[in-house]
């Protein structure tokens, strides 16, 4: 395959993967509702299946979120694809079968050499991506060797250039 054919399966996996995870919290919420419409309930089962439910939706939604937001920017090549693809599938791998299969497939291809020459352009040209903090093109270390002194760079020194003149 490709690097643009796995990048591809890599997208729709991580929608179908989020979907799925939608359509069981969906599922939740549903038999949440029937739970709450069975006579007899004081305030006390009322609340604990509450707080319940809150605390399933929250991490449902929390390995959800990522996938979909994943499997969207990996189909439409956004330049921050790969490190979403990256935090989606650390999150997905914890859920045995599938999610361990999806993390370890993400994992596999955005840390080889197919996948990070598929987002190297992308990668280069975000400034915050550079380590040193520098524009794109700069190279801090490469401004002076390593044999000079102080006084030698002092004297190689260049005024910025002239304003252009707009009168």
């Amino acid at each position: 395959m490709t690097p643009q054919e796995h990048n591809k399966t890599l997208g729709i996996t991580h929608l179908v993967y989020g979907g799925f995870h939608a359509l069981l919290m969906a599922l939740f919420v549903v038999f949440f509702f029937f739970i709450m419409a069975l006579p007899h309930r004081n305030s006390e089962e009322i609340g604990f299946i509450t707080v319940f439910m809150l605390i399933m939706f929250t991490f449902s939604l929390l390995f959800t979120l990522p996938s979909v937001i994943a499997g969207y920017a990996l189909l439409k090549r956004k330049s921050w694809a790969r490190t979403a693809a990256i935090i989606a599938g650390i999150l997905a791998a914890p859920s045995f079968p599938h999610g361990t299969a999806l993390g370890v497939y993400t994992l596999w291809f955005m840390f080889g050499n197919e996948g990070k020459a598929l987002y190297a352009d992308n990668e280069r040209a975000w400034p915050s991506s550079n380590r040193f903090g520098a524009l794109p093109n700069a190279n801090p270390a490469g401004i002076w060797s390593a044999g000079e002194t102080h006084r030698e760079r002092e004297r190689e020194y260049v005024p910025p250039p002239k304003m252009p003149d707009w009168r």
